[in-house]
C-alpha cells in the first residue's frame, strides 16, 4: 500500500522478518569484501606482487621494443627514425613487404600440417602393459584352488584313493589355470584401459571444439611466426550463458542457462611479463597483464577461488570509468593492431594483474596465510593472485598436482637459456633492411634517371622571371647574349645512368638468402621458378624434403611447447574433477599429430611415385590386381576419398579375375566346345 514501510513483516503472533532488498545485500558484501581486503594477508600480499609486477615491467622493456619492432616489419612500416632519415633525403619511402610474404607462407605451412582439419594433432594410449595387483591375484589363486579341492573331493568320492601321480597331475593343472586366469584377466584390464583413454581422447577434443582451441592456436600460430615467441593459456573454468529451447503452449520458447565450460585463449606476447632470471613458463614468477570488462568480470562469479565481493567492488569502482595504466609501448602498439584510438575509450577495459609464482613458505606466513595454508615454512608454494587496483579478487595456492601453471609457450626458433626466441621478422630483419634499401635505391634511380638532369653553367645569362626549376615536352629557354664571349652554354643537359640491372640483381641474392634464413624456400609461396631437379615430380619431392627440416623444428616446439603441455593440463582436470570414471585412467599422452601428419604428406608423395614407377606389366603380373587394389586404398584413404566406392574389396576382385578367366577360356574355344584349331587340348 502506499505510504506503507514494507521493511518489516509480521504480526502480533509472529514475528517480524525483514526482507532486505538487493542493493543492500550488495552492499553488505562490498563492506564484507572491503573487510577483508584491509586485513594484513591481503595488504601484503598486494605489496609483494605489486613490487614484482615493477621488476618484471623494467627488466621486459627492450624485448617489448623488439616486439614492436617485430610486429612493425611485418606490418610493412618504417620506425619513425627511420622515416624521418628517409625524407630528409628525398625520393621514395616504398617498403617492400617480403617478411610480410614469408610470414603468411610459414603459417600457411604449418597450418596444413597442425591442423589440417583430418586428424587431431594428438594421441592418448594407456600408459603402460597392466599388471595386477597382489589383491586380484590372490582373488584369482583362490577361484582356482577353490575349484581344485571341489575335484579333489569328487575324485575322493569316486575312488576312494587318490595317487600321488594324480596330486601332481593336478597341481600341473593348477598352476596353468592360474596363468591362464590371470592372463585373461590381465586382457581384459588391456581392453578396459584402451577404452577409458579412448574416452578420455573423446571427452577432450569436444572439450577443445567447446572451448576454442583450435580458433585460438591458429592466433597462436600467427605470434609464434611474427613475435618471438606465442602463449596459449587453459584450460580455464569459465561460466558461459547458454541459449535452451523448450515447447510451450505457443511453439518452442528460448531458454538462457547458465553454465562452466573449459576454455582457451591466445595471449598476446606483450601481455606476459616473466621473473628476470625466468627460462621457461614453470620458472621464477609469471605475470599476466589482462583487459577485462564488466561482463568477464561477472563470470568470474561463482567460480571456485574468486571473491565475489571482491569483483563488485571492482565493477563498483572501475565499472564506468574503467582502469587502464598506459605502457610507453602501448600507443604504438595500439597503432600497429589497427587501434590507433584506443586510449580515448579507457571505460571499456579495467586491467588486471595476475601474479603466478612460487614464494617461500615463510613470506607467506609474513604475508598472513595461516599454518593450515602453510605445512611447511620451509618450502616454496605456488600462489596465484588478481590483482585490480587495490582489490584482490582472488588469492589462492596453485592445486595443480604438478604445479605447473595454466600457460604453454613455443618459439619458431629457440634460443638455448632464454625465455624468449626469435621469429620470422627478427631471423631477416638485415635481408629487409637491405632489400628496402636496395629498393628504395631502384626507384630513386629510374626517377632521377627517366629524364635529362639540367646544368645551369651561368645564371646572368637567365632572364628575370624565366622557370629554370620545371621541364617539359617543346619547352622555349630564353637566355640573353654572351657578353663575355666565352661560348660556354648557358645551360647543359645530360642523362643520368640507369642502374637496374645491378640493383636487381642485388634484391634478387639477398631476397634468396630469405629462404636461408627463415627455412621458408620460395616454392612455399607458390613460386613456380624450379630449376633443375625441381622439374621433375621426384626432385621437388626431394627439394620439399630438405626444406622440410627447418619447419619440422618449428611444428616440433609446437607440440611439445602448445599441445603436449595443454592436453596435458586438460587430462589432469578431468583425472580431478569429472564425474565419468569411465574416462579416467593412466595413459600416455603424445603430441603426434603435427609431424605425423607431416610424414603422412610425404608418404602420400610416396606412394603417387611407387604407383607410378610399378604402372608396368612386369610389375603389374607380380603384384597382381589385389596388391594394386591395396595401394589403391592407402592412397585413397589419406586423400580422404570414399574408399569402398572406389576400389572394390579383395571378394569382388577374385570373383572379376575368375570371370576373366572363364571370358578368355570361352574365347579359347570353337561353338561345339572343342579346343580353337591349332591348339593342344592338354593346356585345358
Amino acid at each position: 500500500m502506499e505510504g506503507l514501510d514494507t521493511s518489516i513483516v509480521g504480526s502480533a503472533s509472529e514475528p517480524a522478518m525483514r526482507l532486505i532488498p538487493n542493493a543492500e545485500l550488495m552492499e553488505n558484501e562490498r563492506k564484507e569484501a572491503q573487510a577483508r581486503q584491509s586485513t594484513k594477508k591481503i595488504t601484503g600480499l598486494a605489496a609483494y606482487v605489486t613490487e614484482q609486477w615493477q621488476s618484471a615491467k623494467r627488466t621486459k622493456e627492450l624485448i617489448e621494443y623488439e616486439l614492436i619492432a617485430n610486429q612493425r616489419q611485418r606490418n610493412g612500416t618504417y620506425e619513425k627514425d627511420k622515416l624521418t632519415q628517409i625524407r630528409k633525403q628525398g625520393g621514395t619511402e616504398v617498403f617492400l613487404m617480403l617478411t610480410a610474404a614469408k610470414c603468411r607462407a610459414a603459417e600457411a605451412w604449418i597450418k596444413d600440417i597442425v591442423m589440417n582439419g583430418q586428424d587431431e594433432p594428438f594421441d592418448i594410449k594407456p600408459s603402460e602393459i597392466p599388471e595386477l595387483s597382489e589383491v586380484e591375484r590372490a582373488s584369482v589363486e583362490q577361484n582356482v584352488y577353490m575349484n581344485a579341492q571341489q575335484e579333489l573331493e569328487a575324485m575322493a568320492m569316486m575312488d576312494g584313493i587318490i595317487t600321488v601321480e594324480e596330486i601332481e597331475a593336478i597341481k600341473q593343472q593348477l598352476l596353468g589355470r592360474v596363468e591362464d586366469l590371470n592372463q585373461a584377466v590381465i586382457d581384459e584390464l588391456k581392453l578396459e584401459a584402451e577404452e577409458s583413454a579412448n574416452k578420455m581422447q573423446v571427452k577432450i577434443i569436444d572439450q577443445f571444439q567447446e572451448g576454442g582451441f583450435s580458433e585460438q592456436l591458429e592466433q597462436v600460430i600467427y605470434d609464434i611466426v611474427t613475435f618471438k615467441a606465442g602463449f596459449m593459456k587453459g584450460p580455464m573454468i569459465r561460466k558461459r550463458s547458454k541459449l535452451e529451447w523448450q515447447q510451450g503452449m505457443n511453439g518452442f520458447e528460448p531458454i538462457e542457462t547458465e553454465e562452466f565450460i573449459l576454455e582457451y585463449e591466445r595471449v598476446s606476447p606483450f601481455d606476459i611479463y616473466p621473473s628476470p632470471d625466468s627460462s621457461g613458463i614453470d620458472d621464477g614468477y609469471l605475470i599476466h597483464r589482462q583487459k577485462l570488462t564488466v561482463g568477464s568480470l561477472n563470470a568470474m562469479k561463482g567460480v571456485e577461488g574468486y571473491d565475489e565481493g571482491a569483483i563488485n567492488g571492482v565493477i563498483e569502482d572501475y565499472g564506468k570509468g574503467g582502469l587502464r595504466t598506459w605502457l610507453s609501448h602501448d600507443y604504438e602498439r595500439a597503432e600497429n593492431e589497427d587501434k590507433p584510438y584506443e586510449y580515448l575509450n579507457p571505460s571499456s577495459t579495467i586491467e588486471a594483474i595476475e601474479y603466478k609464482g612460487k614464494v617461500p613458505g615463510l613470506v607467506l606466513l609474513e604475508h598472513g596465510f595461516t599454518e593450515e595454508d602453510i605445512e611447511d615454512s620451509t618450502n616454496d608454494y605456488e600462489v596465484n593472485v588478481w590483482l585490480i587496483g587495490t582489490w584482490i579478487i582472488k588469492a589462492s595456492i596453485n592445486a595443480n598436482p604438478l604445479k605447473s601453471r595454466p600457460y604453454t609457450k613455443a618459439c619458431y626458433e629457440n634460443v638455448a637459456g632464454s625465455f624468449w626466441g626469435r621469429g620470422v621478422p627478427e631471423l631477416m630483419e638485415d635481408i629487409q633492411q637491405v632489400t628496402n634499401a636496395t629498393a628504395r635505391a631502384l626507384i630513386n634511380n629510374l626517377a632521377i634517371a627517366s629524364g635529362p638532369q639540367v646544368a645551369v653553367n651561368d645564371t646572368n645569362r637567365i632572364p628575370t622571371g624565366e622557370d629554370i626549376e620545371s621541364i617539359y615536352p617543346w619547352k622555349i629557354w630564353q637566355f640573353t647574349p654572351d657578353v663575355k664571349g666565352n661560348g660556354q652554354r648557358p645551360i647543359d643537359f645530360f642523362q643520368p645512368n640507369i642502374m637496374t640491372t645491378q640493383l636487381l640483381e642485388v634484391y634478387s641474392y639477398f631476397s634468396k638468402l630469405a629462404d636461408d634464413y627463415t627455412g621458408i624456400p620460395a616454392f612455399v609461396q607458390g613460386n613456380d621458378d624450379a630449376k633443375g631437379a625441381g622439374k621433375t615430380a621426384s626432385g621437388m619431392s626431394m627439394i620439399m624434403t630438405h626444406a622440410s627440416r627447418g619447419i619440422k623444428d618449428v611444428i616440433a616446439h609446437i607440440d611439445r611447447g602448445i599441445i603436449q603441455p595443454i592436453v596435458e593440463k586438460t587430462y589432469i582436470h578431468n583425472m580431478l574433477f569429472d564425474e565419468d570414471e569411465t574416462i579416467k585412467g593412466d595413459v600416455d599422452i603424445q603430441a603426434r599429430g603435427a609431424l605425423s601428419l607431416f610424414n603422412k604428406e610425404q608418404a602420400q608423395v610416396r606412394r603417387n611415385e611407387f604407383l607410378l614407377a610399378t604402372n608396368n606389366p612386369v610389375d603389374l603380373s607380380i603384384t597382381g590386381k589385389q596388391g594394386r587394389a591395396a595401394v589403391l586404398r592407402e592412397v585413397a584413404k589419406a586423400l580422404d576419398m570414399p574408399i569402398d566406392e572406389i576400389v572394390p574389396d579383395d571378394e569382388e576382385i577374385e570373383a572379376q579375375i575368375i570371370q576373366e578367366q572363364q571370358m578368355m577360356q570361352m574365347q579359347s574355344l570353337d561353338p561345339a566346345g572343342n579346343p580353337a584349331g591349332g591348339q593342344d587340348a592338354r593346356v585345358f
